[in-house]
């Protein structure tokens, strides 16, 4: 796969989208580079370019309600991401604030005609903050069946980018290949050069 293919899988509307799921992404959703800080959840327009870009559909009404719900969710990730890494099981308060966004989730199933035939359709319906039941979701269906070794943070040194490794071999170093891969490689690279300067 090529940097720049990967760059654009990476990375929507310049915002990073590389951590293997979308519960990894909203915990990537603010984050320190060179310096500088970003955070995609600070205000509602920076929230709705972020919810657009993740493919969630939040109508202007809503959106200080959902980011707001998706800040405290962002929290939770956080810790979740921290305490699988660790090897632990996830704490009854952190199981408690998930279950307390699942109970807004219901799926239904509905029997429909359908080009002549009958076909059987999943109503999903949120009855409460929709990002952030989703994501509390994803996060639920990924802790009930991941590998905690494939739970990484980026090598990057300056980089605390969160990702599950997805990878046949499971060697992934860098939340991207495109940038703090690349850095390293550089970095090797001076260093290599350096190093042949002084012994010649």
């Amino acid at each position: 796969m090529s940097a720049d293919i990967e760059k654009q899988q990476d990375f929507r509307d310049g915002m990073p989208f590389l951590g293997g799921a979308p519960w990894l992404d909203l915990a990537n959703s603010s984050f320190t580079l060179d310096g500088n800080a970003f955070d995609f959840l600070a205000d509602e327009a920076n929230f709705a370019r972020w919810s657009e870009a993740a493919g969630f559909a939040v109508e202007s009404r809503k959106l200080d309600f959902e980011r707001l719900a998706a800040l405290r969710l962002r929290g939770l990730v956080r810790a979740v991401f921290a305490t699988l890494t660790a090897g632990d099981t996830l704490s009854d308060d952190q199981i408690g604030q998930l279950n307390e966004l699942l109970n807004n989730r219901t799926i239904r199933e509905r029997l429909q005609v359908a080009d002549g035939g009958a076909e059987l359709n999943l109503c999903d319906q949120v009855d409460g903050p929709e990002v952030a039941t989703r994501l509390a979701s994803d996060l639920a269906h990924f802790v009930d069946d991941y590998e905690p070794d494939r739970l990484k943070t980026c090598d990057g040194p300056t980089c605390a980018m969160v990702f599950y490794d997805r990878g046949k071999n499971n060697r992934r170093r860098w939340c991207t290949m495109s940038i703090c891969g690349n850095r390293d490689k550089v970095a090797n690279y001076r260093a290599r050069k350096s190093q042949a300067v002084r012994t010649s």
